[in-house]
């Protein structure tokens, strides 16, 4: 099974925290012996903070950089929903010349509407010719990819953490069929650039996103690193690269005009991603993929609610 991946930390934390020397070198989110302690994310967010700065004209060539050079390694793939942060990853290897195959997954069954991540992503890989593999799951198929990623999380199993994680659970199958043991995730561009429905009914949405980011370990860190662990994949993360963050954290307008991630989908188009693409409506990845509709109707076919259908199939 391949090895974890693990965070690149750059120089300038060096000093100040003593985790830095049970990092590697351009790894991702987790440390060899598990995820990074709670108290020890919070001092890298706490000293990321000191050091923002934000730098429009320079972030789309840092985030360029956090790409590349998580893709060293041959052939990767794409946790594919069609949204900006995940078009522009694959746009980013696309225009680099980076071999990749995009990964997209949803529900449909008998009387349900056919998944939007779906139709925008073949749509978008069509319009570039990238090789897509989508994977289109009836109930019974989502079922078991469901009841896999609540034995896979145990404990972190909740709606929200299972809707999302089974998108990677079975894009990772898809993946390791074809021998690609490195899916890239959008994880991070929302706390960065303002997308989550609290942003816009935040009071101050620069410190709901420094909030945000300090949750994300328990939110969503928890959940990668299990999934990665049991799957056999590195999930790398390149909106959570240190230079991205400290560049991009700052960077305005988040929101304009009820578009969330605003400043992101502008610097998007100025790198050469076609405008709607880049300004596309995108909803969270449960929903999207319409892997949150089956898990209710699996729930309410035991007459149960969805936390109760996740707690009983631990």
């Amino acid at each position: 099974m391949p090895g974890f991946q693990l965070w690149s930390l750059n120089n300038f934390f060096a000093d100040s925290i003593k985790i830095l020397s049970a990092f590697r070198i351009n790894m991702e989110l987790y440390l060899e012996n598990g995820l990074i302690s709670a108290e020890e994310w919070r001092e890298v967010v706490t000293r990321l903070r000191a050091e923002a700065a934000p730098d429009r004209t320079q972030w789309m060539a840092v985030f360029e950089r956090a790409v590349l050079d998580r893709a060293r390694d041959g052939r990767v793939g794409v946790l594919f929903s069609g949204g900006v942060d995940s078009t522009l990853i694959a746009f980013v290897l696309h225009r680099n010349g980076i071999p990749f195959i995009c990964y997209t997954v949803g529900f449909q069954d008998e009387g349900t509407k056919q998944p939007e991540d779906v139709i925008e992503a073949r749509r978008i890989a069509e319009r570039y010719g990238w090789d897509c593999r989508v994977q289109v799951l009836n109930l019974e198929e989502t079922e078991r990819i469901i009841v896999r990623t609540i034995g896979i999380l145990g404990d972190a199993a909740n709606p929200i953490t299972v809707g999302v994680g089974a998108v990677v659970v079975a894009a990772a199958d898809a993946a390791l069929e074809d021998g690609v043991t490195m899916l890239f995730s959008g994880l991070g561009s929302e706390e960065i650039f303002a997308g989550y429905e609290r942003h816009g009914k935040a009071v101050d949405v620069q410190e709901e996103c420094w909030d945000g980011l300090v949750c994300m370990r328990e939110r969503d860190l928890i959940r990668d690193t299990r999934i990665a662990a049991a799957m056999g994949v590195g999930i790398a993360t390149p909106f959570l690269d240190l230079q991205v963050l400290r560049t991009g954290m700052l960077l305005e307008p988040k929101i304009k005009d009820g578009v969330k991630k605003y400043v992101l989908r502008e610097m998007a188009v100025e790198y050469g991603l076609p405008h709607e693409f880049a300004f596309r409506p995108k909803r969270a990845a449960q929903y999207g993929s319409r892997i949150d509709g089956a898990l209710e109707r699996l729930a309410r076919r035991q007459g149960l609610s969805k936390k109760e259908y996740v707690v009983r199939s631990r």
